[in-house]
């Protein structure tokens, strides 16, 4: 841990040494957040509910998507550079040989604790949408992020591990990652397609619409309550990638 910590903070100093950079990107993170509250209050200019759902459930589901969508960047982004960087150019040797998590010191090379700043907002304006805010719906608003961002993480995680057996050079992750933004918005009122592909291949569905009706007790279809189950399945599944690509990485030789 001490380790980990230690290359956290190396990392977070090299990183500073260009102060205009990381305020750029900390300030692109905290507009790409606000755009898509505007997004979500957009609809309801011409509508009073959509798919079910009032301004402030939506914005709640919204919220708290965003709440996860933060959290998980900090590993979906580090994670990210894994089929370029540390399979085909074998950034992975030099880990392998350090006695600590190989996970763990890709997060850490590349995490960016500021980028998590959205999650703040997220967390505020899902409060915001409340009726009444009390120990209840702060405790469901962390457990809802959390769940929510354990999902994120491993369907990133699991997506950055494919590189180890698809040599990959694009930015997988980042296309899959394009679809967090559709976690709030109710199934209902996506496209066939979309809808699938929200409620199964990539769950997100269950990161942002489902906790956040959870927060504010709204009923959702029966199979919806099963969302702490998917998030936690996505969590082990893109856990067992990772193991199976590391070992697959370490028996080649490479």
């Amino acid at each position: 841990m001490n380790a980990w910590l230690l290359l956290v903070r190396a990392r977070g100093r090299e990183r500073w040494r260009a102060p205009t950079d990381a305020l750029i990107g900390v300030i692109a993170d905290l507009a790409g957040a606000f755009v898509g509250l505007a997004m979500v209050l957009a609809v309801f200019t011409r509508v009073d509910t959509f798919a079910g759902l009032d301004r402030r459930a939506m914005i709640a589901c919204w919220g708290v998507g965003e709440v996860a969508r933060g959290l998980a960047g900090l590993v979906s982004r580090p994670v990210s550079a894994v089929p370029s960087r540390y399979v085909l150019d074998g950034g992975l040797d030099r880990l392998l040989l350090r006695p600590t998590s190989v996970l763990g010191q890709v997060i850490a090379e590349g995490v960016n604790p500021v980028a998590s700043l959205p999650a703040l907002w997220g967390a505020s304006v899902a409060l915001a949408a409340c009726p009444h805010v009390g120990p209840g719906e702060v405790a469901r608003l962390v457990i809802g992020g959390a769940l929510g961002a354990l999902l994120m993480a491993g369907v990133a995680l699991a997506v950055a591990s494919s590189g180890f057996w698809i040599p990959q050079r694009g930015g997988a992750v980042s296309v899959v990652w394009q679809a967090t933004s559709f976690a709030a918005w109710p199934p209902d009122a996506l496209a066939g397609p979309l809808r699938w592909l929200l409620v199964t291949a990539l769950p997100f569905t269950f990161a942002g619409y489902a906790p956040g009706c959870w927060l504010l007790g709204l009923p959702t279809p029966a199979w919806m309550a099963a969302w702490p189950v998917v998030s936690l399945a996505c969590g082990a599944a893109g856990a067992l990638a990772w193991r199976a690509g590391l070992r697959r990485y370490g028996s080649a030789g490479s």
